[in-house]
């Protein structure tokens, strides 16, 4: 089942986030979910357990992914695509013509899955996202919804 968050949910997205492995987003940048205008987001749940979330913001007709997590226990059981395809959908009944993303240049999971959406990539943000090693590039992906 995948709901729209609200107020209700944002510990659930904390813990999801904080459980997810890599670099987690952070507590404040969750709690802006519901208090920004044109933000959102939506909450899979399996089993009735928070298992994953992807934040996205809407501007006139394009949306940007902000962040996608989903639980370390529920990796590798279709989460992120169902996610995914859920707000793809959305955005097609809501008039959206266009996606936006940054991913890291290491994430060769995230890459693969969201070339298969369609996702392309449009460019590179040199030294983007934070490592424990210093800085790796971010990759800039689009897709246009049909």
């Amino acid at each position: 089942m995948i709901l729209d968050v609200t107020e209700e949910y944002v510990d659930q997205l904390i813990s999801i986030d904080s459980s997810s492995g890599g670099y987690p987003w952070g507590t404040r940048n969750i709690n802006k979910v519901c208090n920004q205008k044109n933000w959102g987001a939506y909450l899979f749940l399996f089993e009735n357990l928070p298992a994953g979330f992807i934040v996205f913001q809407r501007i006139l007709d394009e949306a940007s992914i902000l962040h996608l997590a989903v639980h370390k226990g529920f990796q590798q059981r279709g989460v992120a695509k169902k996610l995914l395809h859920y707000f793809i959908e959305e955005c097609g009944k809501r008039s959206i013509a266009s996606v936006f993303l940054e991913v890291r240049e290491s994430n060769l999971n995230a890459i693969k899955l969201y070339a298969s959406f369609g996702f392309q990539e449009i460019g590179i943000r040199r030294n983007y996202y934070p490592t424990s090693e210093g800085f790796e590039n971010g990759l800039d992906m689009a897709m246009y919804v049909n």
